[in-house]
């Protein structure tokens, strides 16, 4: 990882989360590194989310990815987000503290994958279908060549993509439970893509519900 601020601890002294929460909202750091008991390895494996709250579906997703990859997972939080609320310093550390230093985790200021990207080139990313449907739909991009183009660039990268299968709602999905195999993607990034099987991976369970039942 490069531009990556490394903290002392998944805890730090509030001096010091206040100094590195400035470096990396005035972009002097490309990301912030709570570490976990975990070592690290070559091999960088990314799961981002809001993770607002995490729950046991985020941590059997993390830890079946890792054990495909050979490699730690690492939590990615961004403070700022395409769909949802930018989130301010004590939201932040607040998520941090749900890992309780068992996992690494990561604060960035990178809302799309092909930020996401820049800052973390030859990662593996850990995704759900709906994810990956967002990276491949056009309305977030302005037009199919723009869409292209960003795709070509998360090639170019080096950066891969572990899909796990969930419940997609939509017009037609009706909230059925998808996989990687039931999507149609553009070549180019489902070239990039492996697939997590049903038989392995199925938790039918989101951060948004538990907030709602709380």
């Amino acid at each position: 990882m490069t531009g990556i601020l490394r903290l002392s601890s998944a805890t730090p002294a509030q001096s010091e989360f206040s100094t590195a929460w400035e470096a990396l909202i005035s972009d002097n750091v490309a990301a912030l590194h709570f570490p976990g008991h975990q070592s690290d390895a070559d091999q960088l494996l990314v799961f981002p989310g809001a993770f607002n709250p995490v729950h046991e579906g985020h941590l059997r997703m993390a830890e079946l990815a890792a054990n495909r990859i050979g490699a730690p997972t690492h939590f990615e939080i961004s403070v700022t987000n395409v769909d949802k609320a930018t989130i301010d310093k004590t939201q932040a550390l607040s998520r941090v503290q749900q890992f309780r230093g068992e996992h690494h985790v990561l604060l960035t200021r990178a809302p799309t994958f092909v930020e996401k990207a820049a800052v973390f080139p030859h990662a593996t990313f850990v995704v759900g279908v709906d994810t990956i449907l967002r990276i491949a739909d056009v309305r977030y991009y302005g037009s199919t060549a723009k869409r292209d183009g960003a795709l070509a660039s998360l090639a170019r990268a080096g950066c891969k993509f572990v899909v796990f299968g969930r419940r997609v709602t939509g017009n037609q999905a009706q909230g059925r439970f998808h996989t990687l195999d039931d999507l149609v993607l553009p070549q180019r990034l489902a070239a990039l893509c492996h697939s997590i099987p049903e038989a392995q991976f199925r938790v039918d369970l989101s951060s948004t519900e538990l907030r709602e039942a709380e």
